[in-house]
């Protein structure tokens, strides 16, 4: 429906990073009608710090930064009648930052740049993109509405910890 709302799970490259800007691009169509974008009213942007035994599953390979558990698999048991997958992850944890909702221009595929405040330290590693509202019907008076999206870009510092390192 042209009011609902999507959601967009990324997780960092690293166990926490510090971020600092996020950008989004709605698609434009790419088949043939140039003038359809797959926009939505606004963004919001949310940032997590997800403990890492939540994010990193046993069957994951090991270069994974994190994997979202399946429907079933442990440690949560999901079944398919249990709800989205990631409202079970997101459960019970506080964003560390929540965006203004930002603006998105209609008809346009635009990049909407996103700086976070210099004076705010945000380290996460889970970014969560919420798309408000649909402009664009898939075939008008046929279909639903949707918002799709052609590029996300992420960009902040890694952070690392250096285990058994001692403080001069």
């Amino acid at each position: 429906t042209p009011d609902s709302t999507d959601r967009l799970v990324f997780c960092s490259h690293s166990p926490l990073c510090l971020v600092t800007s996020i950008a989004i691009q709605p698609l434009r169509d790419p088949y043939g009608q140039p003038h359809k974008v797959y926009s939505w009213n606004q963004t919001r942007i949310q940032c997590f710090q997800i403990p890492e035994e939540r994010l990193v599953l046993p069957s994951a390979p090991a270069q994974a930064p994190c994997s979202f558990p399946e429907v079933g698999e442990a440690p949560y048991n999901f079944n398919a009648n249990s709800g989205p997958t990631i409202q079970a992850l997101l459960q019970g944890q506080e964003p560390v930052y929540t965006s203004p909702p930002l603006d998105m221009m209609r008809n346009s595929d635009d990049t909407v740049h996103h700086d976070v405040d210099g004076s705010l330290l945000v380290v996460a590693n889970v970014i969560v993109l919420e798309l408000i509202g649909k402009h664009t019907e898939q075939r008008t008076g046929t279909s639903g509405y949707y918002a799709c999206v052609e590029r996300v870009q992420v960009q902040g510092i890694p952070l690392a910890t250096v285990v058994g390192a001692s403080a001069p």
